[in-house]
């Protein structure tokens, strides 16, 4: 274990890096406008500062691992605390499974006058789940593709 967090430090400092930038510019500007539930703060914290265990098993996969569990947390969390009728656990989980799925809610008021405003929480799950969905439709695309793609790179660069 030790090892392989000796080969992935580099990784994971840069991660650790990433991080703290994006924290901070998301802070700077969505700190006026919307107020986040000091829970689901701690909850990505945590999620945040133990995900380097993830990239030292799996650096493949990493980024999908970090956005679908990022999608699932506040996705599940946001369904259930923030929803305007009280949902069971059940539901919860069925409207956070539905955001993979790319269904997509009412963005317009009925009139079409104007947005209605999500919470942030929601839209980090709405954009989480999205960008997983098409970054794996892309790699199964890639994944059935890979040797017509390749036979092509080697015609052009190989002259054969």
């Amino acid at each position: 274990m030790r090892e392989r967090f000796l080969r992935n430090r580099k990784l994971i400092l840069k991660y650790y890096l990433g991080a703290g930038i994006g924290l901070f510019l998301f802070w700077w500007f969505a700190r006026t406008e919307m107020v986040v539930d000091p829970v689901i703060v701690v909850i990505l914290a945590v999620y945040l500062l133990v995900f380097p265990i993830i990239i030292d098993h799996t650096r493949k996969y990493s980024i999908h691992i970090f956005l679908f569990l990022l999608a699932f947390i506040t996705g599940f969390y946001s369904f259930y605390h923030y929803s305007l009728a009280e949902h069971s656990i059940l539901n919860a989980l069925y409207f956070t499974f539905q955001l993979y799925v790319l269904i997509v809610a009412d963005v317009f008021t009925a009139d079409g006058s104007t947005l209605l405003q999500y919470p942030l929480i929601v839209e980090i799950a709405r954009w989480s789940a999205a960008l997983y969905t098409i970054s794996t439709v892309f790699i199964a695309m890639y994944r059935m593709l890979e040797n017509s793609i390749l036979l092509i790179v080697y015609q052009l660069i190989g002259v054969h």
